[in-house]
C-alpha cells in the first residue's frame, strides 16, 4: 500500500481528524482550480456534512476551519476589540449602519464586518447576529462577485451611452466589434453528475480537434454574429510552426482584418444603411489610424467604448452564449472538425439573444423590437433562413477566414 493510500484509508478511519493540506486542497476545489485525481480521491474521503462545515468556514471568513481558529485566539488584540463578549442584542442605528457597510463594501468578510461596525457605531455584535441581519433582516446571501475597474470614468460611460443614443434611431445602423480567445478547455465541461462527496472520471474519447486554439473575431449586429464580418486567427503550435496565417491578435493583424473582412460589409452612415456605426472598445489593437481610416473612407462611422466598460457592450454577453455552445457539440454527431463546432455556436446567438441584450443598455439604443412585435418575428424567420443558408455555404466551403 502507497503512503498516500494509507494516509488516505487513515483520514477514513479517523474521521475527524482532518490536516490542513485537505483543508487546503478543498478550499483550491471550491475556487474552481484544477485538481489532480490523486486529490479528489484524498476529498472523496472527506464526510459530506464535514465538507458543508468547512464551506461555510471558507466562505465567510476566506480561511480554512483550522487556520480560522489559529486566527481568532489572536483576532481581539489583532483588530484591537475590548475584552468583552460580543452580544447579540443590536440597536436600529447599528442596523442601517451594517446595511450601508455591506452595500458599500460587500467583499468584506464576517470579522471585518464585525470590526468595522464597531469603530463606526461602538457596537461589538457577535458574528451570529452580523450573519442573521445579512441573511434575514436584508435577504442577502453570497453571491459570485464581479468587479468592475476602479479606473472606470463615471462621466465617460455616461458620455458613450448618450452617443449611441443620439447617432440614430434605427438599431439595425450598429455593428459590435471584439475579440474572445477559445483554449483548450473551451469544448470541455468541467462538471458532471456523481454521487455527493464523490470525485467523477469516465472514459471517453479523446478528439484532438477539440483542444484547438483559436481567437474568434466577431462582428455582431440586431440580428446577432454576422458570418461575414467574422474571422478566426489559429494560435500558432510551438516556436516551429511555419504557419504564418497563425498567431496572436496585435495590431497588423487587426487592421488587416478591419480591411479585408469587416469594411466590405459596411454601410453608409449618411444614407442610414445597417451595419454603418462600428463600436468597439479603446484596446491598444483597436486605436490605429488605419482602423479609424479604413472605416470612415468606407462611409461608415467608428465609436469606442467608454474605458474599461466590457459591461456596455452587448457583444460581451454573447461570447458567453458562444462559449457554453460550445461545450454542447459533444451531443450532436456530426460535428467532427473545430470549424463545424464554430459555426454551431456562432448559430447559437440568435437575434432574440441580440436584441435583448442591446434592451439591456439602459435604452441607449433605441427603438429595439421587442419580442411582442409582429415585425421583429417575421424579421426572425428570414433571419433563421439566411443563418443556415450561410452555415451550409460555409460548412460546403470549410467556413472559417483565416487571416
Amino acid at each position: 500500500m502507497s503512503p498516500n493510500t494509507r494516509s488516505q484509508e487513515k483520514a477514513k478511519r479517523s474521521g475527524k481528524h482532518w490536516d490542513l493540506r485537505t483543508q487546503l486542497l478543498y478550499q483550491n476545489y471550491l475556487a474552481g482550480h484544477e485538481m489532480k485525481p490523486t486529490q479528489l480521491l484524498l476529498l472523496s474521503c472527506v464526510p459530506r456534512q464535514t465538507k458543508i462545515d468547512w464551506k461555510k468556514v471558507i466562505l465567510h471568513y476566506g480561511m480554512t476551519p483550522i487556520e480560522w481558529r489559529e486566527y481568532e485566539k489572536k483576532r481581539k488584540a489583532l483588530l484591537k476589540l475590548p475584552d468583552t463578549e460580543a452580544t447579540g442584542k443590536v440597536s436600529a442605528a447599528s442596523v442601517v449602519e451594517l446595511k450601508t457597510l455591506v452595500d458599500t463594501r460587500p467583499d468584506l468578510y464576517l470579522d471585518q464586518l464585525q470590526h468595522e461596525l464597531y469603530v463606526r457605531t461602538g457596537d461589538l455584535i457577535s458574528l451570529a447576529t452580523v450573519w442573521n441581519i445579512i441573511h434575514k433582516n436584508f435577504g442577502y446571501t453570497l453571491q459570485a462577485l464581479g468587479t468592475m475597474a476602479k479606473a472606470q470614468d463615471a462621466g465617460a460611460r455616461v458620455a458613450y451611452l448618450d452617443s449611441l443614443n443620439g447617432l440614430t434611431e434605427d438599431p439595425k445602423m450598429f455593428v459590435f466589434v471584439d475579440e474572445t480567445a477559445k483554449d483548450r478547455n473551451s469544448c470541455r465541461r468541467r462538471m458532471g453528475w456523481a454521487r455527493r462527496g464523490r470525485g467523477l472520471h469516465y472514459r471517453c474519447d479523446y478528439e484532438s480537434w477539440r483542444d484547438k486554439r483559436y481567437t474568434f473575431i466577431a462582428a455582431m449586429d440586431i440580428n446577432g454574429f454576422v458570418y461575414e464580418a467574422s474571422s478566426v486567427v489559429y494560435r500558432k503550435k510551438g516556436q516551429d510552426d511555419a504557419d504564418e496565417g497563425a498567431g496572436t491578435i496585435d495590431r497588423e493583424r487587426f487592421e488587416y482584418y478591419v480591411e479585408t473582412v469587416l469594411v466590405p460589409t459596411l454601410g453608409r452612415y449618411d444614407m442610414g444603411q445597417p451595419r454603418s456605426i462600428v463600436v468597439m472598445d479603446n484596446s491598444p489593437n483597436h486605436v490605429g489610424p488605419d482602423t479609424r481610416r479604413l472605416i470612415e473612407s468606407a462611409g461608415a462611422l467608428l465609436l469606442y467604448t467608454a474605458p474599461n466598460s466590457p459591461d456596455l457592450s452587448p457583444i460581451e454577453p454573447c461570447f458567453h452564449v458562444y462559449k457554453s455552445a460550445l461545450k454542447r457539440t459533444r451531443d450532436e454527431p456530426d460535428i467532427k472538425t473545430v470549424e463545424a463546432a464554430h459555426l454551431y455556436a456562432v448559430q447559437a446567438v440568435t437575434a432574440k439573444i441580440a436584441r435583448s441584450e442591446y434592451r439591456h443598455l439602459n435604452g441607449a439604443i433605441r427603438n429595439v423590437p421587442s419580442e411582442d412585435d409582429e415585425e421583429m418575428k417575421r424579421m426572425e424567420i428570414e433571419e433563421e433562413e439566411e443563418v443556415l443558408s450561410a452555415v451550409s455555404t460555409a460548412l460546403l466551403f470549410s467556413g472559417i477566414v483565416h487571416i
